[in-house]
């Protein structure tokens, strides 16, 4: 079952698009996730698709390989890192959080 917005990201519950297999196969290599609120707001992208979106990322199964190697990507090409959750939010290029997990909230 997939549903849009705000109610299609609930603890425990893999969903996915009707068109799609379930999360959960052990088929495919690599997922795709992301999620859009039900009021979009390109401010807050970076937060709706941070701390909540990396919570899922466990409902369905354990996230490794793949998944590391894209957020290793994205980490050098956001900020020249090795993780993109090393990478400081306005910084310059090259610049790291202190902590290895760097989870956006709402409020930032």
């Amino acid at each position: 079952m997939y549903v849009d917005g705000n109610d299609g990201m609930n603890d425990g519950s893999c969903t996915h698009r009707n068109e799609s297999p379930p999360l959960d196969t052990k088929s495919r290599s690599l997922v795709l996730q992301n999620y859009f609120i039900t009021n979009p707001n390109a401010t807050q992208a970076c937060a709706d698709n941070s701390s909540p979106l990396i919570k899922m990322m466990t409902t369905c199964h354990e996230a490794a390989g793949a998944a590391e190697a894209v957020d290793a990507a994205n980490g050098r090409l956001t900020c020249g890192c090795d993780s993109l959750s090393l990478c400081k939010y306005n910084a310059t290029f090259g610049s790291k959080t202190s902590s290895r997990r760097r989870v956006y909230t709402k409020s930032e």
